[in-house]
């Protein structure tokens, strides 16, 4: 992408370049030979179709989410005045925070816990990654736990529901992860610089809550 700026692309060119991974990996994954007893699908068309698009959703947007919210903490604290070297402790207590979310996950989950356990943590998190947005510090650290259960267990579902087509489903949700966290960086810089900061700020709450729809959305076509 770096490259590519550089080299006088314009947006939509630059954005060519994530956009063509999820083909490529997808075309990749069809030609590898069949292994865990799947068979790759006969065709791009075909790959499209089978893909895991619920959860598939749920996880790009979530990691979307988390992703912009830690990586956008310091610039937004710093921007509102925060010191740089107090914002790093913040940022250090997000991550805390987040590795004492995955430690509880993997104590007190067990059975159909994620009903129950994702839809708390993107809720919650959006909530802790609003609070943050708008300076109150320990809204990241609420996001940061709320964020602990979030991705291992829409993992370990997709992984239970769709064993025999797992590896490539993997290669649609980790293509469809890169897409979307650079088309969501993209919109944090624009919106920061032709709206402002804390405009940018109230963007990761939206999209784990977009993930909170996806997931809504795909447990009514199951039900």
């Amino acid at each position: 992408m770096g490259a590519a700026s550089r080299a006088g692309w314009g947006v939509a060119a630059m954005m060519l370049v994530p956009a063509a991974l999820p083909v490529l990996l997808l075309a990749w994954s069809a030609a590898l030979p069949a292994g865990g007893g799947g068979s790759p699908p006969a065709s791009l068309k075909g790959a499209l179709a089978s893909a895991p698009w619920g959860p598939g959703g749920v996880i790009a947007l979530y990691v979307l989410g988390e992703v912009t919210t830690s990586m956008w903490l310091v610039a937004l604290a710093t921007e509102r005045g925060v010191p740089l070297a107090a914002a790093g402790v913040y940022l250090s207590g997000f991550f805390l925070s987040l590795a004492l979310g995955r430690a509880a996950t993997a104590v007190w989950a067990g059975g159909a816990s994620d009903r129950v356990w994702v839809p708390a943590g993107l809720l919650l998190g959006a909530l802790g990654a609003a609070l943050g947005g708008r300076g109150v510090t320990w809204g990241y650290f609420l996001a940061g736990f709320s964020f602990g259960p979030v991705y291992p267990l829409v993992m370990a579902r997709l992984s239970a529901e769709r064993e025999k087509t797992l590896r490539d489903d993997l290669a649609f949700v980790y293509a469809a992860m890169v897409v979307v966290i650079a088309l969501g960086h993209r919109l944090m810089g624009w919106t920061a610089e032709a709206v402002s900061p804390t405009a940018a700020g109230a963007l990761p709450p939206g999209f784990l809550l977009a993930a909170l729809a996806v997931w809504a959305a795909a447990g009514r076509v199951e039900a």
